[in-house]
């Protein structure tokens, strides 16, 4: 017998509410328990593409933890994979800690596949467990409930801390799966996935989005901006940056010659052009600047951007690894003495 169809009516930042079904998302509620009852629901977080994730108290401990329900057509290899990766884990600080996650992840020969901002979480802060779940609604607001209305004729009713990775539900390791379909966001896509989209993803893939992830901690925006842009949009941004790919997706890119002339260069106007230099300066240091705010010096900002080039090189073989990026100049001399301050800073509670 086959699953009906349902359709519900849109409700914004919400989940794909066709998704609960057989196989899809498992429905929770507030004030749900789950686990012979020692997780009680009390708040919801959000949602990704593969599950959804829910604030809960563990009645055991007396604290609060995050919980994610996995849709059932995620890949089954997460709870595995985060088994094996028990690691401790502000924006030289943050680059760091995700440095050190995806060099901890690959080492362990798993590729993330699915790398980008919305999949870094928060720890919770210590002082949130003195909280009860009122006084926790007092401070942070209550979940807002919202009537779920059908739209096929049928009635239904329903980090103050460190950066944590998430998301492993489309992890794997590059020698026992074969994967050749990106799960990030196209702006953080790596291009062999668009050139070479029939050859096996690998631990560079990662390091591209990687790459893309540190820009955004610092500009607040992606590197390629591209909220609605399409895939050859976003390449031409991609050789504005990083030059002309190698000749054999340079030649098997057929629509180049929207953006390019036959040697490559631009037909655009040079205001329509955004170079490393430009994209860092009028994303990172003018904002930095208009809010009062001090900018990065120069020494820093070329050490940075060298190590973000080399990060998005166009090709796989030709980016550094995730431990060479722990070992560049911009991580020892900037990045880890930012992030030793934070470790060494005593968590203040606060009411």
């Amino acid at each position: 017998m086959s699953t009906p169809t349902v359709r519900y009516k849109y409700i914004e930042e919400v989940e794909v509410l066709e998704d609960y079904r057989p196989g899809g998302y498992h429905p929770v509620q507030i004030n749900d328990t789950l686990h012979h009852d020692r997780y009680q629901i009390v708040h919801k977080p959000g949602h990704g593409t593969f599950s959804t994730a829910w604030l809960a108290l563990d009645r055991n401990s007396s604290t609060y933890v995050a919980v994610k329900v996995g849709a059932a057509y995620a890949d089954k290899d997460e709870v595995d994979i985060l088994s094996r990766l028990a690691m401790t884990d502000v924006a030289r600080s943050l680059a760091v800690q995700v440095i050190k996650a995806v060099a901890h992840v690959h080492s362990r020969v798993y590729a993330h596949g699915d790398l980008h901002l919305g999949n870094l979480l928060l720890r919770l802060p210590a002082s949130l467990n003195n909280l009860s779940i009122d006084q926790l609604y007092a401070k942070f607001g209550a979940p807002k409930l919202k009537p779920i209305a059908r739209l096929d004729g049928d009635d239904i009713s329903l980090y103050d801390a460190k950066f944590l990775r998430s998301d492993f539900g489309v992890a794997f390791r590059p020698a026992d799966k074969t994967k050749c379909e990106s799960n990030a966001p196209l702006v953080v896509r790596p291009p062999e996935s668009y050139f070479e989209s029939t050859k096996p993803l690998t631990f560079e893939s990662d390091i591209w989005s990687l790459g893309c992830l540190i820009f955004e901690l610092f500009a607040h925006r992606s590197v390629i901006d591209g909220i609605i842009a399409s895939q050859d949009d976003i390449t031409a941004q991609q050789v504005h940056l990083q030059g002309i790919p190698p000749p054999e997706w340079w030649d098997k890119w057929d629509k180049r010659s929207k953006w390019f002339d036959s040697n490559g260069q631009a037909l655009s106007d040079e205001q329509d052009i955004w170079s490393w230099d430009r994209r860092f300066r009028q994303w990172i240091q003018e904002p930095k600047k208009s809010e009062g705010m001090e900018t990065i010096n120069s020494e820093e900002a070329a050490a940075l951007l060298d190590l973000l080039k080399r990060m998005l090189a166009w090709k796989p073989e030709n980016r550094s690894h995730a431990q060479q990026i722990l070992e560049s100049g911009w991580v020892k001399e900037w990045a880890l003495p930012a992030y030793n301050k934070t470790k060494s800073t005593p968590e203040v509670e606060r009411a």
